[in-house]
């Protein structure tokens, strides 16, 4: 709890309700004097009261949802708009229904199994289960989520060390088209230029989907047959976002074959 915080619950004379008077210390110094208004039971004030305080305190004692809302405000600044995107979807989707209304501290190798075991049965829209990667990236969310709470707000250890992962790291072995099978589809693209020279950099220069959206003619350098990847397309909440690779390494300039640089 901040220094200097403290409250207390009354009853209201004059309206009937149920008050709670504050006084704490903001994030600026100042010691704030306030009262919230209006329960109808003192059960309803010491239940705002006490996720009051919690929030003031940032503590373990904080619900699961709540503790989600300060785990945004720490991590998303230091994130790609998407990545962020991605893994705000995933808690919503599959953690706080579980976990919401649980104090984080609350927390414990029953529950985490119980989670495990409802996502490892559960299935998409189409009646199919969750991919192991898919299921991994989930569990992998609610990882980060407590080692956070371990690592800046006092949780002494994640109950999710103890229970063992579920889902795999990586997926089933990717099937690469051949040299003769891409030929033989390009074929039929080439009377479309632009999806033709889109798929000869996808298959020649081994881009991904959005670094290919992201090009430029500056990024394409013809006469020394080079060609520079920096950053990359994403379509979130109906915007087109070009912004920079998931990493450093990421970036790299790609020698062209000398009839790609002819072609384009």
């Amino acid at each position: 709890m901040r220094r200097g915080s403290a409250t207390s619950v009354r009853k209201d004379a004059k309206r009937g309700t149920w008050l709670v008077k504050l006084r704490y210390t903001n994030q600026d110094g100042e010691v704030i004097d306030s009262t919230k208004r209006g329960f109808k039971t003192k059960g309803e004030a010491l239940a705002w009261e006490r996720d009051f305080l919690a929030n003031e305190a940032r503590s373990t004692s904080m619900t699961f949802e709540q503790f989600v809302k300060v785990y945004a405000e720490d991590v998303s600044p230091r994130l790609r708009e998407t990545t962020w995107h991605s893994k705000e979807f995933m808690i919503n989707e599959k953690l706080i229904p579980f976990f919401g209304e649980m104090r984080v501290v609350d927390i414990t190798l029953k529950e985490v199994m119980d989670w495990q075991s409802g996502l490892l049965k559960a299935k998409d829209e189409n009646g199919k289960k969750f991919s192991e990667t898919y299921i991994r990236t989930v569990e992998n969310q609610l990882s980060a989520i407590l080692n956070h709470t371990v690592r800046h707000y006092g949780l002494p250890s994640s109950p999710l060390q103890k229970t063992g992962r579920v889902g795999e790291k990586q997926g089933k072995e990717m099937k690469l088209w051949t040299t003769e099978e891409y030929l033989k589809f390009s074929e039929q693209v080439i009377d479309r230029p632009e999806m033709f020279y889109a798929y000869e950099i996808l298959y020649w220069c081994g881009f991904k989907e959005g670094e290919l959206l992201a090009l430029t003619d500056k990024d394409i350098d013809i006469e020394n047959r080079t060609i520079t990847v920096s950053k990359s397309y994403a379509r979130l909440n109906k915007k087109d976002i070009i912004g920079p690779l998931k990493t450093k390494k990421s970036e790299r300039v790609i020698a062209l074959p000398r009839f790609l640089a002819q072609e384009l």
